[in-house]
């Protein structure tokens, strides 16, 4: 698709102008839109490395705070007040940590990275509270997004993976091992395109339940076992686990119909496992799945070493790289003959902790986890409707996902997590005189 930086930069000064005109000119909601149709876009460099490596989306989630500043704070002091402490108690902790770090401009530049996830999310739960029916068109957006990347999938089957954004992919890609290609869509890495189809796949299972028209359902059912054909072809066994996770979520908590539906799509998985080529990379993966383990596990123990040398505030949001560089040399991997010290250390939740410390990392670890708790308990009190089951298990199987790698490096990622946030918090609730919200 392209075979230098050029187009590349070319096509995020594009996204950015048309972007920016377009926020200019539209409503809150249609921005945000804007941002989840034009999701593929979103994690191609706005500015160059040396000027802190700027995504399109960080522009313009930053464009829509400053276009809608009224709407970003108007019902704050609605919120609840432990919230706004956390928050405020959390950006004062990534910021002394980037100051008090070895690389205090590194971290500086990634904390300003951090801040535009939360300006979407917050506006996007404004526009879903102020009108009812945003919420599915954010569903459908998303959806959008995941077709997208199916179409991008099937065509790098048929052509090879030079048809790609990206000037060079990631390494792991390709498997010279077993000779198997790991398909990444329009993702740099594969597992990334794993997590974003495993969390797709659940949201094509919430749109058939409304469909009334049987070709429909048979249409997004088809689109959800697309989605699970492409999470093996990505090769990621922590996308596999993530969807595994989600699909089990539904079977304890679902009605019987729902149970009977995910048992027998279990067995016919099961099926295709069994009778499924080799060349599947994930599936060839799971020969060498206990020399792996092992392998993660000296660099766990290593990452959580460095949380205990640095409990307070950790090291530095987005310093993992420059500090195993000099203080954990031996994490590093050779790549083309030259060495490339770990910047992440093959788990989502111990680059959190390591960077932030561990005050900063429960209060990561209560954003994530308040909304979807309380969602749980909403729908066990049969106040919300059992639809936000498949919200929830694409959730929580990123949640699970993001155990074995970190996956918030793509903006793209960072998107889909904050949306489901969003949703999970303004899921319509059945009674509307109740106005409480998982939030």
């Amino acid at each position: 698709m392209n075979t230098n930086g050029l187009p590349l930069y070319l096509a995020a000064v594009a996204c950015i102008g048309f972007g920016g005109i377009y926020l200019y000119r539209k409503s809150l909601e249609q921005c945000l839109l804007y941002i989840l149709y034009a999701l593929p876009l979103m994690g191609l460099l706005a500015t160059k490395t040396s000027l802190g490596g700027f995504k399109v989306f960080d522009l313009l989630s930053i464009g829509c705070l400053a276009l809608f500043p009224k709407t970003f704070f108007r019902g704050l002091d609605s919120l609840p007040r432990s919230t706004g402490w956390l928050f405020l108690i959390f950006v004062l902790l990534l910021l002394i940590g980037s100051l008090a770090s070895e690389f205090p401009q590194t971290s500086l530049l990634a904390l300003l990275q951090v801040l535009p996830a939360f300006i979407y999310c917050r506006l996007l739960v404004v526009a879903c509270h102020t009108n009812s029916t945003f919420y599915l068109q954010v569903l459908r957006a998303l959806r959008f997004s995941g077709c997208l990347l199916l179409v991008f999938i099937a065509v790098q089957l048929a052509v090879g993976l030079s048809f790609t954004f990206y000037p060079a992919l990631n390494q792991n890609t390709y498997d010279p091992l077993h000779d198997t290609i790991r398909y990444p869509g329009f993702f740099h890495d594969s597992q990334a395109s794993g997590q974003f189809l495993a969390i797709a796949s659940f949201l094509f299972l919430y749109s058939s339940r409304d469909e009334k028209s049987l070709n429909q359902k048979l249409l997004h059912m088809g689109l959800f076992a697309a989605c699970c054909t492409g999470v093996l072809l990505s090769g990621s066994r922590s996308a596999l686990g993530g969807l595994l996770i989600g699909m089990l979520l539904l079977l304890l908590c679902g009605g019987w119909r729902l149970q009977v539906s995910v048992l027998s799509f279990g067995i016919l998985v099961g099926s295709l496992y069994l009778l499924a080529s080799p060349s599947l990379a994930v599936l060839n993966r799971t020969e060498n799945i206990d020399e792996d383990y092992k392998f993660r596990q000296s660099v766990w123990q290593e990452a959580w070493n460095i949380s205990l040398d640095n409990p307070a505030l950790g090291i530095g949001i987005g310093n993992f790289q420059s500090y195993t560089s000099i203080h954990k040399q031996e994490l590093y991997l050779e790549i083309d003959d030259e060495i490339v010290y770990f910047d992440q250390p093959e788990n989502g939740y111990l680059k959190v902790l390591t960077e932030i410390g561990f005050i900063g990392f429960s209060i990561f670890l209560i954003f994530l986890l308040k909304p979807a708790s309380k969602t749980l308990l909403f729908f066990f009190k049969k106040m919300l409707d059992y639809k936000v089951l498949f919200i929830l298990a694409s959730f929580t199987g990123w949640l699970f996902s993001f155990n074995t790698v970190y996956s918030l490096f793509d903006s793209r990622i960072t998107i889909v997590v904050a949306t489901l946030l969003a949703l999970l918090i303004t899921h319509p609730i059945k009674d509307r005189s109740l106005n409480e919200h998982p939030s």
